[in-house]
């Protein structure tokens, strides 16, 4: 059940996985990444562009052009139908949205220049998938890790929301360039989590292992933490030209919070994940995630029965962080501020 005032928003719900076996046109490949970013388990922006666009080299290893035509022509015909499933069984994001135009734009490059054989042609797309791939997320995260890192101080207390990779990343080489360097010095790390997904939990596990100190709350009470921290560092699903920060539901009530207390806010981001788009808020574009899952206490009992008429339950899976409570963005390219988003467009726009 849901009102007209959020019935644009797309659904969380498992893929028809008997049907897209049983037609032609979806490889399996991309089925099975359907089906693991629709159930959650391949979950965050890099991962799931890395999966999809993973799944489209082998769709491509394995294609075979029709005769009487030629491959730049025929083959974004056969990855249409497959792009279609995968935005059904979640939707793309703008991180996934530039890697799969990036793919069209190399694919008809191929009419442009001689690239030989159909095989070779297919070579050359599967080694430019790589190369994206390695240059727009695995090089980007190192360099924004290495920039991020000279933020943090010994004995500074770091604010982190929900589970971020970069975060974690940047989090653990701090410590052990800290460690180097001497090996009393430490910095401390506030985990701030919520329900329904926990997901920092994760990140915790992974803090603690590496011999991080840590706290965990949940969001209700980051107000009475917030007013000790020197830094808080988020992640962030995508980067609207406007600099609003597209990222987990929760990340605004943080960066609100910091800005309140005059705590530093900054958001790590790889430049493919800036798109053009302008939003005001985050309700023309969101996603809207199981309703069950917010009555779900845990420890407790799983709610039975319906809901009462005048009764919709709503799970918004992100929120968007104006570009004023953002502090600075640390990207592959350096800091930058959020303003500074339309200048990075212009300058990689024939790249993605």
């Amino acid at each position: 059940m849901e009102t007209a005032f959020f019935s644009h928003l797309p659904n969380h719900s498992l893929p028809d996985t008997a049907a897209a076996y049983k037609g032609s046109k979806i490889h399996p490949a991309v089925i099975q990444a359907g089906i693991m970013m629709s159930s959650g388990e391949i979950r965050g922006a890099n991962a799931r562009t890395m999966a999809t666009m993973l799944a489209f080299q082998q769709v491509i290893e394995e294609y075979q052009c029709p005769e009487q035509t030629v491959l730049w022509k025929d083959l974004p015909n056969h990855l249409s139908p497959m792009i279609a499933w995968l935005e059904d069984c979640r939707p793309k994001g703008v991180g996934g949205g530039n890697a799969i135009r990036w793919l069209k734009g190399e694919i008809n490059r191929l009419g442009e220049v001689d690239m030989g054989t159909d095989i070779e042609q297919k070579r050359h797309l599967v080694g430019a998938i790589d190369d994206y791939l390695t240059q727009k997320i695995e090089f980007a995260d190192q360099i924004i890790i290495s920039h991020a890192q000279e933020k943090i101080k010994a004995g500074d207390t770091i604010v982190t929301y929900a589970r971020s990779s970069i975060i974690e990343k940047v989090l653990l080489q701090a410590w052990r360039r800290m460690k180097e360097v001497d090996s009393s010095a430490e910095f401390r790390v506030i985990v701030v989590d919520s329900r329904p997904l926990n997901e920092g939990r994760s990140t915790l596990y992974t803090l603690t292992n590496a011999g991080i100190p840590c706290t965990y709350t949940l969001l209700p009470l980051a107000s009475s933490v917030l007013p000790n921290a020197n830094l808080v560092l988020v992640g962030a699903s995508a980067l609207h030209s406007d600099g609003s920060l597209y990222s987990r539901a929760g990340t605004a009530v943080i960066s609100m919070l910091a800005k309140e207390y005059r705590v530093p806010v900054v958001a790590c981001v790889e430049t493919y994940k800036f798109g053009e788009r302008v939003s005001l808020d985050s309700v023309a574009s969101n996603e809207i995630g199981e309703p069950e899952q917010l009555l779900q206490i845990p420890g407790g009992k799983p709610f039975q029965g319906d809901f009462p008429a005048t009764l919709t339950p709503l799970n918004l899976m992100y929120d968007l962080t104006p570009a004023n409570l953002i502090t600075t963005l640390c990207t592959e390219l350096g800091f930058i501020p959020p303003s500074s988003v339309p200048t990075v467009l212009g300058k990689t726009a024939p790249v993605v």
